[in-house]
């Protein structure tokens, strides 16, 4: 598995859903209620669902649904994870793809319905993500964190200090040892 938490193996991740081929509703759910039909029905019919399904992965357009329901975050930024691993070679889609991930993640963190795994597991999937998008540690560089040499009693320099040369290498006589001849 992978730190994004992409399974690896013969098993494709993520599973394919389907799509209906004239609404391009995703179907994930047997048994949606009456509400949520029509909710999810005058969703689909807009002019802003209809814009984004020809350019988009089937996991993007079903987060974009979960949206519209109004479902949990944390379902939702997993949502968009999985999407991104339906276009890791487009380099453009999946950036998209982890940036809306990792703010839904971002937004579960920062809400008062965290349960206390899933917590752990938001954090981590965030720095890999962060990782992934080139983010980590960019507001540390260069020792924003706290100031190293500050802590370790070091001098704090304006320039970089040059190494000094090696001495050169000489040769050295071979040492000789007595040795004793058997008679």
């Amino acid at each position: 598995m992978r730190l994004d938490l992409k399974p690896l193996g013969t098993t494709a991740a993520p599973w394919i859903i389907p799509k209906c081929p004239n609404c391009h509703f995703i179907v994930y759910d047997q048994d949606l209620s009456d509400t949520d039909q029509e909710l999810l029905l005058k969703f689909v019919n807009s002019l802003e669902y209809q814009d984004i399904v020809p350019d988009n992965s089937t996991y993007f357009l079903l987060a974009r649904l979960q949206e519209a329901l109004g479902m949990d975050t944390y379902e939702i930024a997993h949502t968009y994870l999985k999407a991104s691993w339906q276009v890791d070679t487009d380099r453009a889609k999946c950036g998209k793809y982890l940036e809306a991930s990792l703010a839904k993640f971002q937004a579960y963190l920062a809400s008062d319905k965290i349960i206390p795994h899933q917590y752990v597991m938001a954090e981590m999937v965030s720095g890999e993500i962060e990782r992934r998008l080139g983010k980590a540690f960019v507001e540390t560089e260069p020792y924003g964190l706290f100031p190293l040499d500050e802590y370790f009693g070091g001098v704090v320099r304006d320039a970089p200090v040059k190494p000094t040369d090696p001495k050169p290498v000489t040769m050295r006589s071979r040492m000789r040892f007595p040795l004793k001849r058997a008679a």
